[in-house]
């Protein structure tokens, strides 16, 4: 069961970095001036309602795997990448939308597409490397 909490929430982030990165984050760019303050402060409130329980569920849900396959080298490379998802979120993308809140600034914005790319690979290979270790155990 813990696999299969643990596969979804992994196939749902990484679902969801794809839409906020090519789709989401890009568009900021397309709002007015006038809105962005408002926009920001609504995206954050809502993404967060959204994203913190899946990432801390596929956290807890890793750790969990980690300790029951005693510290196997794939499983320690799966949450390795949750770390650094996390760092990422936390030390980059956290402050950079601080600063969207702020005001708008197309720099910032542009940045903020450009340090999401390695979140949404780090994602993506959690999500391979998953595939990989529960083909055909969880259907």
């Amino acid at each position: 069961m813990m696999h299969l909490i643990h596969f979804t929430s992994c196939c749902m982030l990484v679902s969801l970095i794809w839409v906020i990165q090519i789709l989401h984050y890009p568009f900021f760019s397309f709002v007015s001036d006038l809105d962005f303050k408002k926009a920001m402060k609504f995206h954050t409130s809502r993404i967060t309602l959204i994203v913190a329980p899946l990432m801390l569920v596929e956290l807890f849900s890793g750790f969990f795997l980690l300790i029951f396959y005693k510290f196997n080298l794939m499983f320690m490379i799966s949450f390795a990448f949750i770390l650094l998802i996390w760092l990422g979120t936390f030390f980059v993308s956290v402050p950079l939308h601080s600063k969207l809140e702020i005001q708008k600034n197309d720099n910032i914005i542009q940045k903020l597409v450009s340090t999401n790319w390695p979140r949404t690979i780090f994602w993506t290979c959690r999500f391979v490397l998953l595939v990989y270790l529960y083909k055909g155990t969880l259907i």
